[in-house]
């Protein structure tokens, strides 16, 4: 369903507790299944003023929705998904799209028919409908597949089925392929989540796009999540024309398109921190979630990063990033339109409607200008007190009412139902409408040019669809009817209008012609996007386009240059006009900037050499820095350094100029530059990030910076600076310094990397040595357990032998093995061979429990034998848990206390360490039912970017973490305790992701009864501030 945060990775568990606690009352599964209880659920629902809600559907009618849409006769369709994950054999007969329909008009669903279903329908998670003369066709986006699905002579029900799209990467993820949607000039519009590898065409080749580029996740150029363009024929069931429109999403899960064709959607972050997003998607972008050269992570060290989690998480400090429209805080978001219908009041007309399951919440984003882009504000629609209510999906009827689906379900998504239970599964459908409505919309009639006209005006999306196909079907018949629509003082409607009239056979640049020079910017944006996409699939003079550009190049409007500037995307011989758009930045309005930067792209030596031509002297303004630090031409280096050495440039801000250099090409020029400034020793900062961008550099030949190196290594030292010029110069003879430098920075990923260095030295034993009789003996076994290397725990485990030292490192010793799984195997191997001493084997039985080794498991439990749960009494259920009242003061330090081990994987506020998902709102997310489920059973659900993985390394050892960055050259993966390690893709011989957890599903033995319910309370208190 959406990016779920629904698995906990608590280190906290029990199966044979203890304890007392007072009781109170919870529904039960039984208790809360049925439309009667749906019905008396709905006094848990709030609208916004001058809203009223009420229930249409619940099962067993409908079950587990995930994308519903609401046809021209008032039915409901939606897409169920039952089967997912490890619920995989839920529906044997496999997931279906079903009708939903009330045919007595009283308000409530009474009739239900299954329009398809088939096991080879996986993952459905998004259904675009499409009404024809006679029967419909339908998209379901259900991975490994894009389906058309054909009802030919309208009995409601599929007799075939087509493959548009196959769809490569892991297939079972709602990170994966979302709905298709009908754009205002006749294509089509659909995105997937980070999990898609490959777009591929029926017969497995990949699609190649209108850019040349093969649409992969591979960097090249396209990365994580992406939103695409086509058009599809829907008698053969052929895609063509395929673009790609944005890249370097998460989890964008459902794209929506406005009749001007500005396209909105959300994204979702890394669960726990608070980055979840509302996207304006400005053609052609890239979306900031990885690094967009190398693919690394977004807590990867970089140059200028930001110092807000939520921004970081989307690289907005980098060159080429676009920006957010808004970020919403923590979240799972889900389903989203644009309600161009004025039914639900003025507040609510022309505004994004969305879905978040997280907050439980569908929300309005009222829009408003802002520059070249916009910027928006939140107002809720549709909220519950009920903890069960996850909306997973909005459509406007032709009513103009909004309808609601609901998952229904305590945790987010289908990572881990809590309704699993065939015959108990769930799932409902609201209507949202305005207080005192009534009327119902009539069924259109298309089959004259006036009737198609009025039907073209409605909100909702299918009755949009009929009238546009049979408008676009009569040609120049349908002229005369469009053009009274033209003259609407509804500009929406006037560019539904103008979408068809400038699709008029001989008639394109009339039509294009008139709407460019409207007064309205909104119809002149859409003027260019249509014209656009007209001259390159549908025939269109390219040299007319190209005129309108020049046109509207100067517009007063800084949204129309965008669009222009934009629309300038590998366009040839555009470098003059885009020099004058370059022109027009005023220094502060990043919009239009990355839409510069854009327009660009295929032609950047060109653009940039205009725009110096244009500009001469007069290029270092604030507008001018702007666009040498964004632009990709080899030209920039030399500019990038005049304004590093440029007085007027602070410390503050050169940070960002130097990680400008990241994004050029590679070049002599570049290199060059970087020598003479790291050579200048104009500053530590100037030096040290010049130098940190020389790897490779032959230092024989260059003596300048050869020296420069030797002062920036006295005075980067305790940083990780220090150890990235050891490393990239090959600097000899550092270990003492190396490991000072690591236990300086010990909680940061780089100090890793430096003790791996030091293994390597000569002198590795003695440094070692040496640090082990300091004070801080017990970081630097931390240090050289968290190294993961064969030489690094052949280390650690001859400390835990060594008699001589004090007992409280030789136990670090123990704990810091327990961390890895070749660690782990050697602490099995130790007590197997009993040669592990008894006083460490206590330690090391709780050490290894704090982590899931799956493998491990049986000799875990044979060798480290733990004693009986306190008070020996088992475990009550999750239903009697979730009525007992905890205090939240002592559940707050059982979440702080070592031995729990939560603060080893979990942070909230300053407590705890970056491992697993952030706990800070995880009581406005997960009700209590869930939290005790995800600690109890922590391998039943893993979120997207939690899943285990495991190496085994070409020197024989195994490693097993969770991926935070993964490029070209290398992978990053996290240990518990917030340590990170980087693995060389060369030494990987066999990477998995594994199934379960790194999260233990046996600490029965660390906390009481009353222990654990105060740990829930505690938690269940943690809500949005």
């Amino acid at each position: 369903m959406t990016t779920p945060n629904s698995t906990l990775l608590l280190a906290t568990a029990a199966a044979l507790v203890t304890g007392t606690a007072a009781f109170a009352q919870a529904p039960t599964l039984d208790e809360r299944y049925g439309l009667e209880a749906a019905k008396k659920n709905m006094a848990t629902f709030k609208t916004a003023d001058g809203l009223k809600v009420a229930l249409v559907a619940a099962e067993p009618m409908i079950q587990n929705p995930t994308n519903i849409e609401v046809d021209p006769k008032g039915r409901i369709w939606a897409v169920e998904c039952l089967n997912y994950r490890r619920w995989m054999k839920t529906r044997p007969e496999g997931d279906r799209v079903v009708i939903l329909e009330d045919t007595d008009g009283d308000g409530l669903v009474d009739k239900e028919k299954t329009f398809y279903q088939n096991p080879e329908m996986t993952n459905p998670l998004g259904i675009c409908v499409l009404p024809q003369a006679k029967g419909t066709k339908v998209i379901v986006s259900a991975a490994p597949n894009i389906w058309l699905l054909t009802d030919s002579d309208g009995d409601d029900v599929a007799e075939d089925a087509k493959v548009i799209f196959k769809i490569g990467g892991t297939w079972n993820y709602d990170h994966q392929v979302h709905a298709a949607v009908f754009g205002p000039e006749g294509k089509f519009y659909f995105n997937a989540g980070n999990s898609i590898t490959e777009l591929f065409w029926p017969d497995g080749s990949i699609v190649k796009d209108l850019a040349g580029n093969e649409i992969t996740n591979k960097g090249k150029p396209y990365r994580q999540g992406m939103v695409y363009r086509c058009d599809i024929d829907l008698e053969t069931g052929k895609a063509s024309n395929v673009e790609t429109l944005g890249h370097n999403f998460r989890n964008n899960f459902e794209t929506c398109v406005d009749s001007f064709g500005t396209m909105w959607q959300s994204d979702n972050d890394d669960d726990g921190n608070k980055g979840t997003r509302i996207n304006y998607v400005m053609e052609f972008g890239n979306y900031g979630f990885t690094d967009e050269m190398t693919g690394a992570g977004w807590g990867a060290a970089r140059t200028n990063i930001e110092k807000e989690t939520p921004l970081r998480h989307w690289h907005l400090n980098d060159p080429g990033v676009v920006p957010n429209l808004l970020q919403t805080g923590q979240g799972s978001p889900t389903g989203i339109l644009i309600n161009e219908g004025s039914a639900l009041g003025p507040k609510f007309t022309n505004q994004v409607i969305h879905c978040d399951a997280g907050p439980r919440t569908v929300r309005a984003y009222p829009v408003e200008n802002d520059g070249a882009g916009y910027k928006a504000t939140m107002v809720d629609i549709l909220t519950s007190s009920d903890s069960w209510y996850r909306a997973s999906d909005v459509a406007i009827a032709p009513d103009g009412s909004l309808f609601v689906s609901d998952w229904y379900d305590p945790g987010v998504g289908g990572h881990n139902m809590g309704d699993r239970q065939p015959g108990k599964i769930m799932g409902r459908v609201y209507r949202v409408s305005a207080v005192g409505s009534t009327a119902k919309a009539p069924v259109p009639n298309v089959s004259t040019a006036a009737g198609a006209v009025q039907a073209l005006q409605s909100p909702n999306k299918p009755t949009q669809y009929i009238a546009w196909r049979a408008l676009h079907g009569m040609g120049a018949a349908a002229e005369t009817a469009l053009l009274g629509l033209w003259k609407n003082e509804n500009p929406r409607l006037r560019a539904r209008a103008l979408s068809l009239l400038a699709q008029i056979k001989g008639s394109e640049a009339k039509y294009l012609s008139i709407a460019v020079a409207d007064s309205d910017p909104n119809l002149r944006i859409a003027a260019i996007r249509l014209s656009g996409i007209l001259a390159s699939t549908r025939g269109f003079d390219a040299k007319v386009h190209a005129g309108y550009l020049a046109k509207l190049a100067a517009d007063p409007n800084p949204q129309v240059r965008r669009q222009v500037a934009v629309a300038l995307y590998q366009a040839k011989d555009s470098a003059k006009l885009w020099a004058a758009l370059a022109q027009q930045h005023d220094g502060k309005d990043r919009w239009y900037l990355e839409a510069l930067g854009i327009g660009s792209i295929g032609n950047e030596d060109a653009c940039f050499d205009a725009w110096l031509a244009a500009v001469g002297t007069k290029w270092n303004t604030p507008a001018g820095r702007d666009i040498v630090w964004r632009m990709r031409s080899a030209k920039n280096a030399d500019y990038l350094a005049r304004i590093i050495t440029d007085a007027a440039t602070t410390d503050l801000d050169r940070p960002r100029y130097f990680r400008a250099f990241d994004f050029l090409p590679a070049s002599p020029a570049k290199m060059t530059v970087l020598a003479s400034l790291a050579a200048a020793g104009a500053g530590d900062l100037t030096v040290r990030e010049a130098l940190l961008r020389l790897k490779g550099l032959d230092l024989a030949a260059n003596p300048d910076a050869a020296k420069a190196i030797n002062t920036a290594l006295d005075r980067t030292k305790d940083t990780p600076a220090f150890i990235d010029l050891v490393r990239d110069f090959r600097v000899p003879n550092q270990g003492p310094a190396l490991l000072a430098t690591a236990i300086a920075i010990a909680q940061q990923p780089a100090a890793s990397e430096a003790v791996k260095m030091v293994l390597k030295e000569a002198n590795a034993e003695q440094v070692i040595n040496d640090a082990l009789a300091t004070p801080k003996a017990a970081t630097v076994v931390e240090l050289l357990g968290n190294s993961g290397t064969p030489a690094g725990l052949a280390r650690v485990e001859a400390i835990v032998a060594a008699g001589s030292l004090k007992p409280e490192i030789r136990e670090q010793a123990v704990r810091a093995l327990a961390r890895s799984q070749s660690g782990a195997e050697k602490l099995i191997a130790l007590a197997r061979d009993k040669k592990l001493p008894a006083t460490l084997a206590p330690v090391a039985g709780r050490a290894l429990r704090l982590v899931e080794y799956a493998s491990l498991k049986k000799d875990i439990d044979e060798l480290f034998p733990v004693a009986a749960a306190p008070g020996g009494k088992a475990l009550s259920t999750v239903a009697d848990l979730v009525k007992l009242q905890g205090d939240i003061a002592k559940g707050r330090s059982v979440f702080e206390r070592a031995e729990s081990s939560c603060v080893l994987c979990h942070r909230i506020g300053d407590k705890g360490a970056d491992f697993g998902p952030g706990l800070g709102e995880i009581g406005a997310k997960l009700p209590k039912e869930q939290i005790y489920e995800n600690i109890i059973n922590p391998s039943a659900g893993l979120s997207m970017g939690f899943e285990t993985t495991q190496l085994t390394l070409k020197d024989g050892s195994t490693a097993l973490g969770i991926v935070r960055s993964d490029t070209r050259n290398e992978v990053v993966l996290a240990l518990p305790g917030g340590a990170t390690n980087r693995f060389e893709k060369g030494q990987i011989a066999k990477r998995e992701k594994l199934t379960t957890s790194m999260m233990p599903s046996g600490l029965n033995q660390l906390l009481s009864q009353d222990d654990l319910v105060n740990l829930v309370e505690y938690l269940a208190s943690l809500k949005t501030k």
